[in-house]
């Protein structure tokens, strides 16, 4: 479900390779991607980590056929907040390579980043309501790097955008053409390089010192109400009209 290059010197290159489903996220997807960014962090070699998508996406978020069964719903939302934490919380520089859609769980896991670049033609959202489903685990993250009117229009109204717009409002800091994208990319990597290990480390650790109890609370207010809307009948109803390609009906008992 991964692939995981470390071909160039100090560069972990680690793959979403799921392109049949869009590269959705799937409790296996994201155990991979934990196992993997830890097994960086403890790499002393390993100074950066790039972060992207095989096939036309980058991610499309929570794979959506597991999202409908009730049974494994508790074991997902804790996989996706782990998944984002741990992300966020790498010691190593993290750099989200971005082609294609970055939807729901897919862009969250690119704006946890330390570096988003984007290819021209991408296009990021947060759809869950349309789904009766709330972005509670990604908002967590988001809530500290987007003004609060437009990440009122991004959650609300749910609309994909582009990755201009996107890199506008703060969610990714570079749009190239997408012929550019991977060269683009590793050129970034590579500059990454240049700090001292150490000092990026320690760098890192201040930043997320400065609200990492506030961080952890909201994560944990988030993740319980996640899993309470994951089993509400708006939830099923949204999830199951999503994949029938119809409109939900909200007039529920």
């Amino acid at each position: 479900m991964i692939t995981v290059n470390r071909d160039h010197p100090g560069i972990t290159l680690l793959t979403l390779n799921r392109p049949e489903k869009r590269n959705s996220l799937s409790i296996k997807l994201m155990e991979e991607i934990i196992a993997a960014v830890r097994e960086t962090n403890e790499m002393p070699d390993q100074r950066v980590l790039v972060i992207r998508g095989e096939g036309p996406s980058f991610c499309t978020g929570l794979d959506l056929k597991e999202a409908a069964d009730l049974s494994i719903a508790e074991d997902s939302a804790n996989a996706i907040a782990n998944m984002l934490l741990e992300v966020y919380l790498s010691s190593v520089i993290t750099i989200a390579s971005v082609k294609g859609h970055a939807i729901a769980g897919g862009a969250g896991l690119s704006s946890v980043c330390d570096y988003v670049i984007a290819g021209e033609n991408s296009t990021f959202g947060f759809p869950e309501v349309h789904r009766g489903l709330v972005p509670a685990i990604v908002l967590t993250f988001l809530q500290r790097q987007l003004k609060e009117r437009d990440m009122r229009e991004l959650f609300l109204m749910g609309d994909l955008v582009t990755a201009e717009h996107a890199h506008r409002i703060g969610l990714v800091n570079q749009v190239v053409p997408e012929e550019m994208l991977e060269e683009d990319t590793m050129s970034h990597a590579k500059k990454a390089l240049r700090g001292g290990p150490s000092s990026v480390a320690h760098l890192k650790r201040l930043m997320e010192h400065f609200f990492l109890d506030d961080l952890k609370k909201d994560l944990e207010h988030a993740l319980a109400l996640h899993k309470v809307v994951r089993t509400h009948q708006e939830a099923q109803e949204g999830i199951k009209a999503f994949m029938e390609k119809r409109q939900p009906n909200w007039n529920l008992q």
